[in-house]
């Protein structure tokens, strides 16, 4: 009945899609941008560490054995199992502890994550766990997670090295 409004609205619906989309463009850039492509597999850990301390929980964060240059596949799995490790504690274990550990054996390299929270009584109600125990066995490795109630909640992901792995030259 009055076609002058309904075009106002029109306009303003088709620039309300554009940028909506142009949101969405951008927030799937972001999930696309891996967080060991521009860093070290230690420096990205330790920047999840730092955040888990803003949350108000004591973070320590340990690297022991010789780093290696990992496969970006496997920086980025165990960089996976770290957040995912975090991001339990900070919403779920009320811990006022976490330990987070990256060993780099002969064999393998290994990530641990151990808080001093509530734990739990079963491990198997999150896709998240879930996501990095397959991410874990797709690489050869795998997922070790221990709790009890009262007792913590431990997080333990390995993976192999293989041949593609080289140690880190020392910078000159």
């Amino acid at each position: 009945s009055d076609p002058a409004r309904a075009l106002d609205a029109m306009d303003k619906a088709q620039e309300l899609t554009k940028k909506g989309l142009a949101r969405v463009r951008e927030s799937v850039a972001a999930l696309r941008e891996s967080p060991v492509s521009n860093r070290s597999l230690e420096e990205a850990i330790a920047s999840l560490v730092q955040e888990a301390q803003s949350s108000g929980i004591v973070a320590e964060f340990t690297v022991s054995g010789e780093p290696v240059a990992l496969e970006h596949k496997v920086a980025l799995a165990l960089y996976r199992a770290a957040q995912e490790g975090l991001t339990n504690v900070c919403k779920h274990a009320r811990a006022s502890r976490v330990d987070v550990l990256l060993d780099y054996q002969p064999a393998e390299v290994r990530l641990e994550v151990r808080d001093n929270g509530v734990g739990a009584a079963q491990t198997n109600g999150g896709f998240g766990l879930l996501g990095i125990r397959e991410r874990m066995q797709l690489l050869g490795g795998k997922l070790e997670l221990n709790t009890g109630v009262g007792k913590g909640f431990r997080l333990a992901a390995s993976v192999p090295l293989s041949h593609t792995d080289q140690p880190l030259q020392p910078e000159e």
